[in-house]
């Protein structure tokens, strides 16, 4: 008796496992795209916006029933209800640009039914405002700007290596090509990237090695950084302990 009920149950079941999944009722919904390129916008331009739309192909009605964005940046706004079969939903993203120099990629989680997420996409590269430049970029000279004016080490003991960094702005139209040296044997640099393209930050690893430096007690050393258009001086202070 169990076996004929098996073998009547098993037609059953592997019509189940090899129908379509819009058949089984599994979301079917077709985005016409999952990301976005800004590109180079201004600060001052204010707020950016984009959507993202998708087409409900499957036989099932669709509910956008979470969000979940990376940042707080992003303010989401999507179509609310049932997206029935052969019906379009959006959602829509507007990133805040202000105070965040630089490049930047966000995401926005979206739950469709409550399965699993599609991942939507923004990116771009934010020219700062002059107010920004003030804020986080206070020191340079022309367009290329740094976050510090001073570079300062501390105290360390003799023998010991340190490293400290510096973020450094273009606030420039064009590509430029820092390079930096010293005044001494005991600092070594690293950037990078070679060529810091508009709107675009870079660092500059600073890397000190005691055992160059000869004499106990505070210490200023300099940096001298140098490019097409000007170049700067930033002082570097440590404290040489036995």
């Amino acid at each position: 008796m169990q076996m004929a009920i098996e073998k009547k149950l098993l037609p059953i079941f592997l019509l189940f496992l090899f129908l379509p999944a819009t058949v089984l009722g599994k979301t079917d919904a077709s985005w016409t795209a999952i990301d976005h390129d800004f590109g180079l916008i201004k600060e001052t331009d204010g707020p950016k916006k984009v959507e993202f739309k998708f087409y409900n192909k499957g036989r099932k009605d669709i509910r956008i029933t979470d969000v979940r964005p990376s940042c707080g940046c992003t303010a989401i706004n999507y179509t609310e209800g049932k997206i029935k079969k052969g019906e379009t939903g959006s959602v829509t993203i507007t990133f805040d640009p202000e105070e965040r120099p630089g490049k930047f990629r966000k995401t926005v989680a979206i739950y469709l039914n409550d399965e699993n997420p599609i991942e939507l996409s923004i990116q771009g590269t934010v020219m700062a405002s002059p107010e920004t430049l003030k804020l986080f970029f206070p020191n340079g000279s022309g367009n290329i700007r740094f976050d510090t004016d001073t570079l300062r080490f501390g105290e360390l003991k003799r023998g010991l290596k340190r490293r400290e960094f510096i973020d450094i702005y273009n606030a420039g139209s064009n590509p430029v090509s820092p390079h930096f040296n010293s005044d001494s044997n005991a600092l070594i640099f690293e950037l990078s990237q070679p060529e810091i393209p508009p709107g675009e930050t870079a660092t500059l690893t600073v890397y000190l090695d005691s055992r160059n430096v000869m004499w106990l007690g505070d210490k200023m050393l300099k940096i001298s950084g140098s490019w097409k258009e000007g170049g700067i001086e930033i002082p570097v202070t440590m404290t040489l302990t036995p």
